[in-house]
């Protein structure tokens, strides 16, 4: 019989696994001392001999999607995780956010050699740049038996612990760790082992995805890159509004803004209740009176419409802009009021999103009241502990998700050996 079985090979997988073997006590923040009352539960014990552990995963191999994160950079953590950054169940991030620091996590890596740095936009990543650094490390550390291509098919509680039932037969453990991740860009076939224990999963939908707009305008400029204020808003009220790089596509638009407000558009796709729509400031950081000067000015150029604003904006933007003001790409700008308001303006009705297999993060899972915050073992089985992306806690993009994945595998990892006296 193992110590434990991981459920998943992913970022909280790997965590958990790490810290199973590891025998510093960086690998146990200090201030991870509630017990699942809530109440002291006196100084983190020194860990002596490693856990027997396995991993179960599905794919092939394990940290496939940690390799991909970032652009295979791996942006692990931000400087700025904060309850205001999560969504779902935010009181239970708050809870988990005031157990595990981000100096915490920082530490657990250095101590297993991975050195970081903090970009001034606060995104924490691998010194090296490199997302494999980050795999290799864990694996290094772990040591964990990985059985790959290997799907959980059941759990069922048994005198003394568990027996996972798999697609390479079944395994007992003492504890399990579920860390089966969200629906996005896989399939969300760790969602009914946890129903059928009892737990219930909030409905699920997309977020940090692609959203899919109207196509009248953009189609005229996919592929082109711009800087832009994005606000997002449902029937004229604003939701959320960001600024960054915005990319146009043949369906829609991406880039980090607007992936940083997609979610809305994924919760508003479940029911579609009102009207959605981006609008975008093209130039955000040019005054109203700036603006109209250099358009003024370019009306005693003599440019026809499909020049106008070429030397402003892209060729092709600066076209789409024009038609979508109303004019005529082969006469003369009239109405520098209606181009005014579109560069300001330009909105975007949105249709939709790309959808889970496209997303980076999924919205919903396991819902929180179900699990304790301090422990992260489930109030429902005893022994099961979850972590990670399967809860139904969603962070922004910059490092957010993953930052809270290594959390929620210290404080499981640091119940477990508190149980198993380790």
């Amino acid at each position: 019989m193992y110590d434990l079985l991981v459920l998943g090979g992913g970022a909280a997988g790997l965590m958990a696994a790490a810290l199973a073997a590891k025998q510093t006590q960086a690998a146990q923040p200090a201030r991870v001392t509630k017990s699942a009352s809530g109440g002291s539960g006196g100084s983190v014990p020194q860990p002596s001999a490693p856990l027997r552990v396995a991993i179960l995963e599905k794919e092939s191999r394990v940290g496939k999607k940690l390799l991909a994160t970032g652009n295979g950079t791996c942006n692990l953590s931000n400087i700025a995780a904060a309850p205001e950054r999560y969504h779902g169940g935010r009181d239970f991030a708050d809870a988990v956010l005031s157990c595990v620091s981000v100096d915490d996590v920082r530490a657990f890596f250095h101590g297993i050699g991975l050195e970081t740095v903090a970009r001034e936009d606060g995104r924490i990543y691998p010194l090296c740049g490199h997302a494999g650094a980050v795999l290799d490390c864990l694996r290094m550390v772990g040591k964990a038996e990985e059985k790959t291509d290997c799907t959980a098919e059941s759990i069922c509680p048994i005198d003394g612990g568990f027996a996972v039932r798999t697609s390479q037969g079944e395994f007992q453990s003492r504890f399990v760790l579920a860390c089966t991740g969200g629906a996005a860009s896989a399939s969300a076939d760790g969602y009914p082992l946890l129903t059928a224990l009892g737990h219930r999963v909030t409905p699920l939908h997309a977020a940090v995805v692609p959203v899919s707009t109207d196509k009248t305008y953009v189609k005229a400029m996919s592929g082109m890159r711009v800087d832009a204020r994005v606000t997002c808003l449902l029937d004229g009220h604003t939701l959320q509004s960001e600024c960054g790089e915005v990319l146009f596509t043949d369906y829609g638009v991406s880039g980090p803004a607007v992936l940083q407000l997609s979610r809305h558009a994924g919760a508003w796709e479940q029911d579609r209740r009102g009207n959605l729509t981006l609008e975008l400031d093209l130039l955000p950081d040019m005054t109203e009176q700036d603006l109209r000067a250099h358009l003024e000015f370019r009306l005693s150029l003599n440019r026809m419409g499909e020049d106008f604003l070429t030397g402003l904006f892209h060729r092709r933007i600066g076209q789409t802009l024009v038609r979508a003001a109303g004019g005529r790409l082969a006469e003369p700008v009239k109405d520098i009021d209606a181009l005014c308001r579109v560069i300001r303006h330009f909105p975007l009705p949105v249709t939709g999103t790309k959808g889970l297999p496209h997303a980076q993060v999924t919205a919903g899972g396991v819902d929180t009241a179900e699990v304790e915050a301090a422990t992260m073992e489930s109030k429902l089985i005893q022994g099961l502990y979850l972590a990670g992306e399967v809860l139904d806690v969603d962070g922004d993009c910059g490092g957010f998700n993953l930052h809270f994945a290594w959390c929620t595998a210290i404080l499981a990892m640091a119940d477990i050996r508190r149980r198993l006296g380790r």
